[in-house]
C-alpha cells in the first residue's frame, strides 16, 4: 500500500521489482494534488530507495505525459515538459530517482490497451444495441497491447537494463478512429459513431498534439516490434466480448 509505507516488508529473496502502483486518473491528480502526490511521488520514492538499498533492481513505470506533446516520437533524452498534474508527478519522480542507483530503469509507456478496457467495452456494448456513440476526433493516443507491454517490462527488468526506455508504436490514432474500427470489427454501421472536438466537449487539462515516443532503442535491445496503432486496435477489437 503506497499510502502506508510503515507496512512495507520486503523479503531479501526478491531480486527485481516493478513499480506499477500509482494513481493514474488525470482528473483525480488535478483535483487531489496532495493525496496523489503522496502516492505518486513521495512514497514511491521512499519505496524505490528502500528497494535499491537492499540491492534490488527496480523498474519505475512512467508515462508519455512527462512531455508536452509538441514533438512526435520523443527520444528518451528529450527535455521533460509536462502539462498535466499527473505528468508533473511522474516527471518529478523520474528526476528524483535518476541519481539513486545504477539499479534503476525508467520505462515510459504510451496508452496500454486490452480487450476489457472500460471505454472500448462501453462503446462496443452501445453499438451492439444500435445506440450512437461519440468520440473525440482531435484527441489521440499511441496504443500498445498489454501483452507486448508486459513482455518488454519483464525483459528490461530481469535483464537489469538500467536507463530510460520507451514503449510505443510509431504512430497515433484518434479516439473517433478507434471507435470506428471497433464498429467495423463488430460488423456494425460506422454511422453510429459520431465525432466531436475534445476542445469543445471536455475538461481535459491538456490536449497534446503528439503522443508517440521513440521506441527504436527498446526494439533494438529486446528485438520486440511495437505494431502500428490501427493493427493494435483491430487485434483488441477482435477479442472484445460485448453484450
Amino acid at each position: 500500500d503506497l499510502k502506508r509505507p510503515e507496512t512495507w516488508s520486503i523479503p531479501n529473496s526478491i531480486k527485481c521489482a516493478v513499480i506499477c502502483g500509482a494513481i493514474t486518473d488525470m482528473a483525480d491528480c488535478n483535483q487531489n494534488k496532495g493525496d496523489t502526490y503522496l502516492v505518486n511521488v513521495a512514497n514511491t520514492i521512499k519505496l524505490i530507495e528502500k528497494l535499491t538499498k537492499q540491492g534490488m533492481f527496480v523498474t519505475f513505470l512512467s508515462s508519455n505525459q512527462v512531455f508536452d506533446g509538441e514533438v512526435a516520437l520523443c527520444q528518451t533524452s528529450h527535455p521533460l515538459n509536462p502539462k498535466s498534474e499527473y505528468g508533473k508527478q511522474k516527471s518529478e519522480t523520474e528526476n528524483l530517482i535518476s541519481g539513486f542507483s545504477p539499479l534503476i530503469s525508467i520505462i515510459r509507456l504510451t496508452k496500454v490497451v486490452h480487450a476489457r478496457l472500460n471505454i472500448f467495452n462501453s462503446w462496443g456494448n452501445k453499438l451492439k444495441k444500435n445506440k450512437t456513440i461519440t468520440a473525440f476526433n482531435d484527441y489521440f493516443c499511441a496504443p500498445v497491447d498489454i501483452k507486448l507491454c508486459t513482455e518488454a517490462i519483464y525483459r528490461i527488468t530481469t535483464q537489469k537494463c538500467s536507463g530510460t526506455w520507451h514503449v510505443s508504436p510509431k504512430n497515433q490514432i484518434s479516439y473517433s478512429k478507434i471507435a470506428t474500427l471497433i464498429a467495423k470489427n463488430l460488423s456494425i454501421e460506422t454511422s453510429l459513431v459520431n465525432s466531436c472536438s475534445a476542445k469543445d466537449h471536455s475538461k481535459l487539462e491538456h490536449i497534446p498534439k503528439n503522443t508517440t515516443l521513440d521506441a527504436s532503442p527498446t526494439t533494438k535491445l529486446l528485438n520486440l516490434e511495437f505494431p502500428m496503432a490501427e493493427k493494435v486496435i483491430n487485434k483488441i477489437a477482435a477479442k472484445m466480448e460485448v453484450t
